[in-house]
């Protein structure tokens, strides 16, 4: 059974509660060769035996440093010696590399050092032990979301609660997937993607097929929705670019406010649903105005309601980071809806499977 802990005041958790002390566990890599034949090493970790938690500051803090990469461009890098950011960050454990690149040591070619850097298996192996701790959260949030730790369910799910709380995730959760975009951007990402299908427990799902019976830690309904769980990080990584196209506060507002009004929703229900940091803004009810219609009582025990625009539902997406998997339906399904209403006004035959796609995210070449 999983059980948790409290080791400085952060909820640890661990199939082994009667271990008293956090032994230190040396990074152990295994090599994993894919079904095309190429091999790669990737860190020996089980989210489901080892211990665990939600909270790394010092990740958070390289998140939020990470935030602000849109003030190095290729021309301020290079005043510091540096030609991209993939040669500033796989130079970070080399010493004569503090002040940016030795000039003698530049390739006359013009070769991004950065590539020649990436080869080198102990810094390699190194980014990856920084770059798994975001990903293991993902696998733990995705297994609470499985019911794989139930008979302990209250540490585990108050800390999850508690890690995605509207008002914390911006530097929790949202921070987290961001490190994993960056890392599928630092490695080669069928390496990366390796090392989230195993992280995940996959690997034999994704090449031997279903097999539930086989499977040590998960039961059949559990696999398949850790498989679900897994391809929605996936769609998460590529559609989620908030803070990869840097928006700013007031677009980060509107997007909140979009996809909080896809339903009819009570201005005090999508309060709720914004932080406060949004929510506060002297334009926040004008952007609802702007892209929600409002519904007014019809009666003095009736509420008020907000509904986005028929024309705003381009800028929906139905994975949006922080939809549960009923208001992904729930999307979906008014999507569609407005998808076949479309057709239906153009003389087309409407279908019961509407094939959409959102408009690409504002600012998206930032």
């Amino acid at each position: 059974l999983k059980s948790g802990e409290e080791r400085g005041g952060m909820n640890i958790l661990s199939n082994n509660p009667e271990k008293l002390v956090l032994d230190f566990q040396p990074s152990d890599f295994r090599d994993i060769t894919t079904l095309w034949g190429t091999t790669y090493p990737v860190l020996r970790y089980s989210v489901s035996d080892n211990y665990i938690s939600f909270h790394h500051p010092l990740h958070w803090f390289l998140g939020q440093l990470l935030h602000c990469l849109e003030f190095l461009d290729p021309a301020k890098l290079a005043t510091v010696g540096w030609q991209s950011f993939k040669e500033l960050i796989w130079s970070f454990d080399d010493p004569l590399w503090e002040d940016g690149c030795p000039y003698k040591d530049r390739p006359e070619d013009g070769q991004d050092m950065g590539a020649i850097l990436q080869a080198n298996p102990d810094l390699q192996r190194k980014l990856l032990v920084i770059f798994d701790y975001p990903i293991r959260v993902c696998c733990l949030m995705s297994q609470i979301r499985s019911y794989l730790w139930v008979r302990n369910g209250h540490i585990a799910k108050s800390s999850a609660a508690h890690y995605c709380e509207i008002c914390l995730r911006h530097n929790t959760y949202d921070l987290d997937v961001f490190l994993v975009q960056v890392a599928f951007t630092l490695f080669d990402p069928d390496h990366l993607l390796l090392t989230i299908i195993d992280r995940y427990e996959l690997l034999d799902f994704f090449s031997e097929g279903y097999r539930p019976e086989k499977h040590p830690s998960y039961d059949p309904s559990q696999l398949l929705h850790m498989v679900e769980l897994f391809l929605n990080l996936l769609v998460v990584c590529m559609s989620e670019r908030s803070i990869v196209a840097g928006l700013t506060l007031k677009e980060q507002a509107r997007r909140y406010i979009v996809h909080g009004t896809i339903t009819q929703i009570a201005y005090t229900d999508l309060m709720r649903q914004i932080p406060d940091r949004m929510s506060e803004l002297t334009i926040y009810d004008q952007i609802i105005n702007q892209v929600a219609n409002f519904r007014p009582p019809t009666s003095t025990n009736d509420i008020g309601y907000y509904q986005l625009k028929d024309d705003q539902l381009g800028e929906v997406d139905p994975y949006f980071i922080h939809y549960s998997r009923n208001k992904k339906a729930e999307a979906e399904q008014r999507l569609r809806q407005h998808a076949q209403a479309q057709k239906a006004a153009q003389g087309v035959e409407a279908t019961t499977k509407s094939v959409f796609a959102h408009t690409p995210l504002l600012h998206i070449n930032k």
